[in-house]
């Protein structure tokens, strides 16, 4: 089983993702209400390009493997 580096996955980024948003909110940059939308926001976009760039990254990966060989 090959188990990804903790940055390469959809959970590192929008915990990274939320806790930066805390962390304006408790430093009175942004409202809760803004934080929560936000948050929402943030994490809907990073699960809706996570296929996308991980699909991206396999073909290049494969073309390369081919063109190599």
């Amino acid at each position: 089983m090959n188990i990804k580096s903790g940055y390469r996955t959809t959970e590192f980024w929008i915990t990274l993702a939320t806790q930066v948003i805390g962390i304006f909110t408790i430093a009175g940059v942004i409202g809760q209400d803004q934080s929560t939308q936000l948050a929402k926001a943030i994490s809907d976009i990073i699960i809706i390009l996570a296929p996308a760039v991980i699909y991206i990254y396999n073909r290049t990966w494969l073309k390369s493997k081919t063109v190599n060989n």
